[in-house]
């Protein structure tokens, strides 16, 4: 077989998923007109065959570069609603989360928790990616939805205190006690004043430095028995007049007030039911909506122009407008009105709705239900998507919050099961005169948000080519004078401060959503997102690899450039593998040894070029795969260069082989000579590093480099052998067989279980006391090559190792072989304990035959013991004796004449391991004697 290399084509592998989604149509899963597809292998081509005749049918259109995938461009809503409602991210904030967030302009979220029972609430305020910026302990009461001013300041209504906030969590001031328990989320007039409303039936101003203003009265208007409340937060006209409506939990009675700036009244108007709103139109016109399930419209003096009934009941949710026009209202449901007062479309669901809708710049509506789902409808009234958060078991609180929208369209809502949740949505918060709680994402409470300003002529969706340019524009009225500030994808683009933003060469990075906000000294509007499209780069580098590369071979790379006839100029850089050596570059190109890349040009002109180089892999190859990089650049827009990419060796060589040209000449013939094998042993026998990983050098490596060796030196490797060490055969010269082939016929070793190595020691040990450790070795037949290794305990060491074998004080192991034949052999060595060994001690080792192991078997574990020694004794003096064991444990020196009847001679510390001493009582005696030593608590 010849040693040549798959060049992986680009469509190797893939396989587009198509999946069907609510829209109806088949969709590629993860894609939008804005996210790039990750450039990867498997991703390349799709099968562009079947994908270019499916996409015309599904409405995208496929951005590729000679079959790279790069974009999937979705013109209908109906592929990009797949992805809409799908969880972005959630945070626990470990409570109930009862009210609606506030969103500032940069987009950092706001919420308040509802502690319980004397417990305090917490302040949160989380970036748009779902990550805590800053958390305050509040007090004890409740507190309401947050309210942001346009400098930063953040209000918050909690018990009889109205408290401001600066934007970095840092307590900015709190008010005096307002007089009454807060009821009202705070509303803010064109002059920062704040307003919000209390329980001792007063409507209060509060200056931004936190002093009142003044207090208005609405009991002066009421009977003195009646228990009216304020029922919603106010509302603030385009003049600065404060609306209201108020409950009686008394008699069920309801007033709308009208109040001027300076705390009179202008006017008041007596229904027979809680009120709740209003929301104002552009034209001055109020919407109210009543507990008993109507929908009522009244001119900005007060007069009434129409009724709608709604049925069900309303219960402390007010009125929206949205872009159209429609007025929408919950009563148990949500119906959609004509601004004539006549019934559009109603939507329910299984359980009331209870939640005040959110209205984006399309006219989508957002909002949750008692049945713990949240729902998107379009503005026809046909649901868009729902969502379903995951609950915890019983108990817990169920409901969800009023949802708000971010300036990305991201969608926020709170839940009873104490976290916060943000949605993937459609466009920004409507810009209609009253699209959701508040009016605006920061509560604010301003018709209109600033009445003075509003954008006349929105930005604009662009598709453009890379290398293009690109142009965003803004038009906007209001009190002068007007600044602007552009951002891409929500983060503020530094400089980009004028009602035109013009981008001059775009790149593939520069696609996503583009907004602007416009600001005068009263507040500010958000444009529209207008997304930018764009279309990559053609490419025009084409790479050429030859069939045949052989690791230690140079080898030709060839580079077509084709640029497009507008080109001014071009250049090319291309990138080897890490490791190849280039040589020979032609086409006027360079090589940078720094950056290790193949460079080409400039070229100042449009004109085609067969660029090349030569390149050499290394000899020893530890990677099956290699790919090539590079990119060709036309006016600078890079586009990457296609055709060759990857290349994957077939075979890899033997870590022994490290001269794999034997004759010095050639390309690498994968070829195993003694002097390689013996080198491979001996490095192993002796436990030195070899030059080529793995190291340490297993075992079953060098077996299998001397069965490799042994069975005809010439050999392939096979990557689909499970055993890692087997995965390199022999082969002949003559065969031209598969891989595949040669591993069914190649000897691949013996089988598990068919070679023995067994262990013979003495049954016990003695501290200090060396012994002999054999092992019986019986490979089976057919074995081309084995090695034995053995592992004694820890510190023992080890002499007169027999056949050659070496004791490697490294790794602490006795190794013989490798031995090139199957012959039985009887390998041992002399072990010494040491003085202190105590317990068991285990040996372990293993033998390999033809790079399989198998476990050393026989006697692996031994007790420790201990002997008593004779020492020549003088003429007439006292016997000696020597005690080996366990060092410094206590023995006890027992005697005995007959070996029934024992007495104690003497107690004795063995400190070393060996302790001598004698019997004074056995001197110039005849009789023989009988000795014994006995660790105390043990039998004898």
């Amino acid at each position: 077989m010849t040693a040549r290399t798959r060049l992986l084509c680009a469509h190797r592998d893939a396989s587009p998923s198509l999946h069907h989604h609510e829209c109806g149509k088949q969709c590629i899963p993860g894609l939008s007109r804005n996210n790039p597809v990750e450039q990867s292998p498997s991703l390349r081509f799709l099968r562009l065959l079947l994908l270019r005749s499916e996409l015309p049918r599904l409405g995208l259109r496929l951005l590729s570069l000679a079959g790279t995938i790069l974009a999937m461009v979705s013109f209908g809503r109906e592929c990009l609603a797949q992805q809409l409602g799908e969880k972005l991210w959630e945070f626990n904030a470990g409570m109930i989360i009862t009210q609606p967030p506030a969103i500032a302009t940069d987009g950092t979220i706001y919420f308040t928790t509802s502690a319980p029972f004397g417990q305090n609430n917490k302040i949160y305020a989380l970036n748009p990616d779902g990550s805590k910026k800053w958390e305050v302990t509040g007090t004890a009461q409740s507190a309401l939805s947050p309210t942001l001013g346009s400098d930063g300041t953040i209000y918050i209504a909690s018990g009889a205190n109205l408290h401001a906030y600066n934007s970095d969590g840092t307590r900015r001031w709190t008010s005096a006690a307002l007089g009454g328990l807060t009821r009202t989320t705070p509303s803010l007039g064109p002059d920062g004043t704040v307003y919000v409303g209390a329980n001792d039936r007063k409507l209060y101003a509060v200056n931004p430095d936190g002093t009142q203003k003044w207090a208005f009265d609405i009991g002066q208007f009421l009977p003195r028995i009646s228990l009216f409340d304020f029922s919603y937060p106010p509302a603030i006209g385009r003049d600065g007049t404060i609306y209201f409506g108020i409950q009686d939990f008394m008699f069920f009675n309801g007033f709308f007030f009208a109040v001027n700036p300076d705390g009179t009244v202008q006017w008041q108007v007596f229904v027979g039911f809680s009120v709740f709103g209003p929301a104002i139109d552009e034209d001055g016109t109020l919407y109210f909506g009543l507990s008993n399930g109507t929908l009522q419209a009244f001119n900005a003096d007060g007069t009434k122009k129409w009724e709608f009934v709604a049925g069900g009941s309303l219960f402390n949710i007010g009125p929206l407008i949205g872009p159209d026009g429609t007025i929408y209202v919950v009563s148990n449901k949500l119906s959609a009105v004509n601004p004539d007062g006549t019934k559009k479309w109603e939507f329910s669901t299984p359980a009331l709705i209870r939640t005040v809708p959110a209205i984006d710049q399309e006219g989508a509506l957002y909002f949750s239900s008692s049945d713990d789902r949240f729902y998107c409808l379009n503005n026809d009234g046909t649901q868009r998507w729902v969502f379903k958060p995951s609950l915890p078991p019983p108990p817990f609180v169920s409901g969800n919050t009023t949802a708000n929208i971010g300036p990305n369209g991201t969608v926020y809502l709170g839940h009873g099961n104490g976290f916060l949740y943000a949605l993937r949505g459609g466009q920004p918060p409507a810009t209609s005169p009253w699209p959701m709680f508040g009016h605006d994402p920061q509560h604010t409470g301003m018709a209109g948000g600033n009445v003075t300003l509003r954008i006349t002529s929105q930005p604009k969706d662009l598709s453009v080519v890379e290398g293009d340019a690109a142009e965003f524009s803004v038009a906007a009225d209001g009190e002068a004078p007007l600044s602007y500030q552009w951002r891409f994808n929500g983060q503020d683009l530094p400089g980009a401060t004028g009602p035109v933003l013009s981008l001059r060469l775009v790149v593939l990075a520069h696609s996503g959503a583009y907004q602007v906000v416009v600001r005068n000294r009263v507040g500010f509007v958000l444009s529209r997102q207008a997304l930018l499209t764009i279309a990559p780069g053609a490419p025009f580098v084409e790479r050429q690899l030859p069939d045949d590369i052989f690791p230690g071979t140079k080898l030709k790379v060839t580079l077509s450039a084709q640029p497009h006839s507008g080109a001014i100029s071009y250049a090319v850089e291309e990138e080897p593998p890490p490791g190849w050596v280039v040589d020979s570059v032609q086409g006027g190109g360079s090589y940078d040894v720094a950056s290790h890349k193949v460079k080409f040009g400039p070229y100042f002109d449009s004109n085609p070029r067969e660029l090349s180089y030569h390149v050499v892999p290394p000899v020893l190859i530890q990677s099956e795969v290699a790919s090539f990089g590079g990119h060709g650049s036309v006016r600078g827009v890079d586009s990457p260069i296609t055709g060759d990419t990857l290349v994957r060796f077939e075979r890899v060589l033997h870590p022994a082989d490290l001269r794999p040209a034997d004759s010095g000449f050639g390309p690498p013939d994968f070829r195993l000579s003694v002097a390689e094998v013996t080198d491979y042993g001996t490095a192993w026998l002796r436990g030195e590093t070899w030059p080529v990983p793995p190291n340490p050098i297993p075992i079953d490596y060098v077996t299998r480099a001397a069965a490799l060796w042994v069975g005809g030196e010439i050999y392939a490797f096979d990557a689909s052998v499970q055993d890692e060490a087997k995965r390199w055969v022999n082969r002949t010269k003559q065969q031209s067989t598969s891989l595949q082939s040669l591993a069914r016929t190649a000897t691949s070793g013996a089988a598990p279980g068919q070679n023995i190595v067994i262990r013979q020691t003495p049954g016990v040990f003695v501290p200090s006391e060396p012994f002999r450790v054999t092992l019986r070795v019986t490979p089976e037949a057919g074995i081309r090559a084995y090695a034995v290794l053995d592992q004694p305990p820890a510190g023992w060491s080890v002499t007169e190792v027999n056949s050659g074998g070496h004791a490697d004080a490294i790794h602490r192991q006795v190794r013989w072989g490798p031995f090139f034949d199957q012959q039985p052999r009887e390998l041992s060595y002399v072990v010494m304990p040491l003085a202190a060994a105590t317990g068991h001690a285990e040996f372990a080792g293993v033998g390999s035959f033809d790079g399989g192991s198998v476990a050393i078997a026989g006697a692996g574990k031994l007790p420790a013991s201990s002997r008593l020694l004779f020492t020549p004794q003088k003429p007439g003096g006292p016997l000696e004796l020597r005690l080996l064991g366990e060092a410094n444990a206590v023995y006890e020196i027992e005697v005995s004449e007959d070996l029934r009847n024992w007495t104690k001679l003497s107690v004795i510390t063995n400190r070393t391991g060996a302790v001598q001493f004698n019997d004074p009582e056995n001197a110039g005696r005849s009789a023989q004697r009988f000795y014994r030593a006995i660790k105390p608590g043990r039998e004898p």
